[in-house]
């Protein structure tokens, strides 16, 4: 009996992109999926889902699943109904987290600003004093900072400004598009310290898939030089035989080669020739990309100038925290007690935020350098596929010799679950009858 562990969310993903109807075939060249997995996997969701089967008298299965198959499984499963409502939160709960970040720094801000404005105010009243008993203005950091009043107007200077003025606000930036990939201002935040996640995480889904949209775009034939765009091959292995490098792709997909008579490789996929598909982004070859490339790193998916407000900002912490807490050169710092503790915790918050960055900044630079350097191999192999030689143009050409694509529905179909065994039973016994009756009467 099948096992939740048996059930691969990949072929549930492939099913409902191929509108229920498949075969094994079908299947892997959707998701990817080694042939043999994904055979288990569709047997085992077959029979927890009830899909009918329709088997060919060549022995070939198509499997037909009802539309509703996840509330099926749902129902037998209280894990996957828990995994759908996770799913279902979890984009709300992380944007609450992303969110929650960008606002511990205006609060780190505005608790900075806080400090200073109380040392600008104290010392302000200092001047004050010391101006009544002298008859001199007070000046230096209070006037300089904090600003002076001159006759009946105020003059805030640039810390007032900055604290009254509300224009550190004004951040916002362009709205949101309405598909939701343009991030906020606060979710720029999250994303300039933490960044975005890997952007090449599903690259070998990716890549699998595309080897197997290949291959079936191919009529299940190719040569090797028309894999090797989407594989890793070391960059000082470019010019060694190509046939060398594509073992993992006959291993995951069931292929073997074929020896033309002049001595070349041809890779067979008789798997992944089966289908009932009609017609399929399979078909089009300009849906499928000339080679595998990598995306860049970048240091944040949110707006450069939105990025540039959060890193000015972090700057700002970091040069007032360094300013309070006497670090900075002639600067003043805070008195013992609460003010110099929020100025060593905006210094420990400043740094992390500014400090996190730089140091992604500096590893994915490296990771770039050799992402361009594989996307560069992989371009100069697709290339070569494009402008073949004369050795490679006769592969090519000797490779529609062993091109087809078998469709279930044209075939024979010796046995339909959806239908009734007495009848079918009935039927293939007058096939057989006649079958050996046209024996009989050739033989006379």
């Amino acid at each position: 009996m099948a096992t939740l562990t048996d059930l691969n969310p990949a072929i549930m993903t492939a099913i409902d992109r191929l509108q229920y109807r498949a075969t094994v075939g079908d299947i892997a060249t959707q998701s990817g999926l080694n042939v043999a997995i994904a055979e288990q996997g569709v047997l085992a969701l077959a029979a927890q889902t009830g899909a009918q089967m329709q088997v060919t008298e060549s022995g070939d299965i198509a499997y037909t699943f009802p539309k509703d198959f996840r509330s099926t499984l749902q129902t037998k499963y209280w894990q996957l109904k828990f995994q759908a409502w996770w799913d279902g939160i979890s984009g709300t709960l992380f944007w609450i987290v992303r969110v929650s970040f960008g606002c511990s720094l205006f609060v780190v801000l505005f608790a900075i600003l806080t400090v200073g404005f109380i040392m600008i105010t104290t010392m302000n009243s200092n001047d004050d004093n010391s101006s009544g008993s002298d008859g001199s203005s007070g000046g230096g950091f209070g006037g300089g900072f904090g600003g002076n009043q001159s006759g009946n107007s105020y003059n805030p200077g640039f810390g007032g400004w900055f604290i009254w003025s509300g224009d550190w606000l004004s951040f916002g930036g362009p709205k949101p598009h309405d598909d939701g990939k343009q991030l906020s201002f606060l979710e720029t935040i999250f994303s300039f310290v933490f960044g975005d996640g890997n952007p090449n995480r599903n690259l070998e889904t990716r890549r699998w898939e595309t080897i197997a949209q290949r291959i079936v775009q191919s009529g299940g034939a190719v040569v090797a030089e028309q894999l090797t765009p989407y594989l890793d091959v070391p960059l000082n292995k470019f010019d060694t035989d190509e046939d060398q490098h594509v073992l993992p792709v006959l291993v995951r997909f069931n292929g073997s080669p074929q020896v033309t008579d002049d001595g070349q490789l041809i890779y067979t996929f008789p798997e992944l020739q089966k289908t009932v598909q009609a017609t399929t982004v399979n078909d089009r070859s300009d849906t499928i990309p000339d080679y595998l490339e990598e995306k860049s790193w970048k240091l944040s998916a949110g707006n450069p100038t939105l990025v540039t407000g959060a890193a000015l900002i972090g700057g700002l912490i970091l040069i007032l925290s360094l300013w309070f807490t006497g670090i900075l050169p002639r600067s003043v710092p805070a008195p013992e007690g609460i003010l110099r503790s929020v100025s060593m915790g905006a210094l420990a918050y400043s740094s992390f935020y500014l400090g996190l960055p730089t140091l992604r900044w500096f590893i994915q630079g490296q990771k770039n350098s050799k992402i361009a350097a594989r996307n560069s191999d992989r371009a100069k192999r697709a290339r070569q596929l494009n402008t073949p030689d004369e050795i490679l143009e006769n592969k090519l050409i000797q490779s529609k010799t062993f091109q087809q694509r078998l469709r279930i529905d044209e075939q024979p179909i010796a046995y339909d679950t959806d239908r009734d065994m007495l009848d079918q039973d009935l039927e293939q016994k007058d096939k057989l009858d006649a079958e050996w009756q046209q024996r009989l009467d050739d033989r006379s």
